[in-house]
Order: structure tokens, then C-alpha cells, then sequence
């Protein structure tokens, strides 16, 4: 082991042994305090080796010219790049994919060795049981909630941590904007329904189909966007429950062929109306993870779609 990452986490272990106590919470008035799923987050002052260990915040501070340090997509670049596409000349940081483990958590000695001032993480990333180890290296943001967070909540609490909270509203209200000009476009998807779900052939999982809502519409009844309870699913048996108006379909483990040829599918209201999205990788990815770059991406891409379906004729 390298000493200077020995070192880091001996200290870390110092700490742990010891009690570790917030910086800020000894200090003077705070730089900036958000809430958590884990807690309150204070800084004490403004983060200067920001690690991001998901690409939606690479995508944030891309809006507001923030470069992080160093960042992973739990992939190799290229990879990244292929389900990330918005993201191609967007940054500057290093590019460390070890940051994030195959069985997709931090990977806390990894981001010790970066040093870093602040963490940007994940709930499924860093579970609760994780959050106080990887605090040891530095303050850990995970979101405000276990599971997914609305975009715009993560982006103002990344506006507030690292001091920018006028070039979010600014990003968001331009963004807004947008979203106005698309829905004047989409007349019949207005208050429609939609869901988004992964098929796994036995059954789907659902998926954070907020991105939807850039469209004028809005969650189905069955829709959980959050995807707090991984068990929550809809066998292929109960296939006619995905009766939303749109669907978005990540297929995943199954061909996509078995699904269109069921009779079932055909009469789902979402095939009658030509709103059915076949997501790929990138799709997905920018779904789940969704930022002002990757929402402009998803626009570009379904827009068409979108505006020649029966449902907007309607």
C-alpha cells in the first residue's frame, strides 16, 4: 500500500476510534447545510476537490461551469461515454472508474487516495451502515431521500454546497423554459399518464421515469419512481397493469421481440397510442440519472416520437 494512502487511512481509523466531530459543527457560521437521507450536511467552507461518484453530477456542475476533481460511471471511459453520451467534451476531471466497485459501492480507499473535500454519492451507493466510514474521508452527500431524487431537489442542494445557488436557478429556469416550449408541442400529453420500467423477461422493475414529466406527463398510479423497494415489480403474468398512457421499456435481460409479439403488449394503451420507448443504455442511464444535459438529450431524441403519436392528435 502506498504510505500516503496508509496514512489516510490510518487517520481514518483515528477517527473512528475515536469519535469523529463535523469540522463545522465546532466552527463559525456555516458555509452551507443541506438535508440528507442520513441527516443534516454542513460545510464549513466551499469544497475546492469535489469527488463525484455518479455521472448526474458531472452533468449538474457541467450547467453551472463547476469542474469536480475527479468523478466515476462505474465503467470503464468509454464505456461511460457510450451510456453517457450528453457528457462527451462537458468536463475537464479526472476520470476514475475504481472509484465505484463492481458490486457497485464506494470504494472507500479510492476515494481516500483523491483526498477530497466533498463526496457527491448515492443512497445505493453508500447505504446507511457505509455513510459514517466514507464521512471519516470527507462530508458525503447521498441525496435527500433513499432511492431516487427529483433532479431539481439534488441540483439546488449541489447549488447550496458548493456555492452557487443563483447559477442553478438561473440552469433551472432556462431549463423550465424549455420544458414550457416542448409541452406547448405535446398538447395531448398533457395530465397523461406514464410508466417506465425495466423487463428482466419474468418481470418489470420500475424505473425513475421523472424524465416524463418534461413531457407534460405524469406518474401512473403504479408508478414508483423512487425505486426505494427493489421488490416492488409487475410480473409478465400482470402485464395489462402497465396501462399508462407512455412507456419507456429498458430492456435488460430478455429479447425485445418476445415482448413485442405478445398480444397482450399490442393492445397495452401506450402501443395503440405509438408512445412506447425501447430505452437502450443511454436512455436508461439518463432516465435514472437525469440532469440538464442528459434531459436536453432525451428531448432531442423522443420529441419526434412523441409529437407524431396518435396521443397528440387526440
Amino acid at each position: 500500500m502506498k504510505p500516503r494512502l496508509a496514512a489516510i487511512l490510518a487517520i481514518m481509523l483515528s477517527l473512528s476510534a475515536c469519535g469523529y466531530t463535523d469540522p463545522a459543527s465546532t466552527s463559525g457560521e456555516a458555509f452551507a447545510t443541506v438535508d440528507t437521507a442520513y441527516g443534516e450536511l454542513t460545510l464549513d467552507s466551499e469544497p475546492k476537490r469535489i469527488v463525484a461518484l455518479t455521472t448526474q453530477y458531472v452533468d449538474m456542475l457541467a450547467a453551472i461551469d463547476v469542474e469536480p476533481l475527479a468523478f466515476s460511471g462505474g465503467a470503464p471511459e468509454d464505456e461511460m461515454l457510450g451510456s453517457n453520451p450528453w457528457l462527451e467534451g462537458q468536463y475537464a476531471a479526472e476520470y476514475h472508474a475504481d472509484l465505484v466497485t463492481a458490486e457497485y459501492a464506494a470504494n472507500l480507499e479510492a476515494v481516500a487516495a483523491l483526498e477530497p473535500d466533498l463526496i457527491l454519492a448515492t443512497t445505493y451507493l453508500v447505504p446507511e451502515d457505509a455513510y459514517e466510514r466514507i464521512s471519516q474521508i470527507a462530508p458525503a452527500y447521498v441525496g435527500e431521500q433513499v432511492g431516487n431524487n427529483d433532479w431539481d431537489v439534488t441540483f439546488e442542494a449541489l447549488g447550496e454546497l458548493v456555492g452557487e445557488p443563483a447559477a442553478v436557478d438561473e440552469a433551472m429556469a432556462q431549463l423550465q423554459g424549455e420544458f414550457d416550449d416542448v409541452r406547448n408541442r405535446l398538447p395531448g400529453f398533457q395530465g397523461k399518464t406514464y410508466n417506465f420500467v425495466r423487463f428482466d423477461g419474468p418481470s418489470f422493475a420500475f424505473g425513475n421515469g421523472s424524465w416524463l414529466k418534461q413531457f407534460g406527463l405524469v406518474p401512473n398510479e403504479n408508478q414508483d419512481d423512487t425505486q426505494a423497494d427493489p421488490s416492488y415489480t409487475v410480473s409478465l403474468e400482470n402485464l395489462d397493469e402497465l396501462d399508462a398512457d407512455a412507456l419507456a421499456i429498458f430492456i435488460y435481460s430478455a429479447p425485445q421481440e418476445d415482448l413485442e409479439g405478445d398480444p397482450r403488449f399490442q393492445q397495452l394503451p401506450a402501443s395503440q397510442n405509438g408512445t412506447v420507448v425501447f430505452a437502450d443504455w443511454a436512455v436508461a442511464t439518463a432516465g435514472n440519472s437525469p440532469g440538464p444535459h442528459s434531459l436536453r438529450w432525451l428531448t432531442e431524441k423522443l420529441l419526434p416520437q412523441f409529437e407524431s403519436s396518435p396521443l397528440n392528435q387526440s
